[in-house]
């Protein structure tokens, strides 16, 4: 079998021009990030300019790639498929500690509200080991077509947040019974 040899340290100097390039700078005290296309060795004053957080070892596009899968699937498929795609581990426990960390703000509606559809449903929650999974409830609400609200198990900070809004006379309501 053929082996070639790996060339990482012309990928490093790639990306480290590009980086230096954007960022009009080379000083700082280095770090290391891991990204999309592996781990980058970055300065300080880089990150600054480039919007990396202090403390945080992913870049924000990695970041929001684990959001994005963290949204679609459970934590620990999450991680197998970040193994599939990037070719590197994002723990499952790494996963839910960056969906805890969002600030889920509500939206206001700028203008009058005529128009509230509400849904809701059930969410299945694997237990422990042995024991059984068991049901939650959530509930959605769009206002106008545009402005998304949800809440887990939380009824009244949804009445709460659609009454914060300015409703229009008449007002069309849509339900959805199960």
């Amino acid at each position: 079998m053929l082996r070639l040899p790996l060339r990482r340290k012309t990928t490093r100097v790639r990306t480290a021009f590009f980086i230096e390039r954007k960022t009009k700078t080379r000083k700082g005290r280095n770090r290391k990030i891991k990204s999309c296309v592996g781990q980058l060795k970055i300065t300080e004053k880089q990150c600054d300019r480039l919007g990396v957080n202090p403390y945080t070892r992913h870049s924000p596009l990695l970041e929001k790639c684990c959001l994005l899968l963290s949204a679609n699937e459970s934590y620990q498929n999450a991680e197998k498929d970040m193994l599939l795609l990037m070719g590197f581990k994002v723990g499952h426990s790494t996963h839910h500690r960056k969906v805890q960390r969002i600030d889920n703000l509500l939206p206001e509606v700028k203008q009058g509200c005529s128009e509230v559809a509400v849904d809701g449903g059930k969410i299945r929650l694997r237990g422990e080991d042995g024991e059984k999974s068991y049901w939650k409830e959530y509930k959605t609400a769009r206002l106008q077509g545009i402005y998304y609200g949800a809440f887990f198990e939380d009824n009244q900070s949804l009445i709460d947040w659609v009454n914060s809004q300015k409703l229009t006379n008449p007002l069309y309501y849509l339900g959805f019974a199960e």
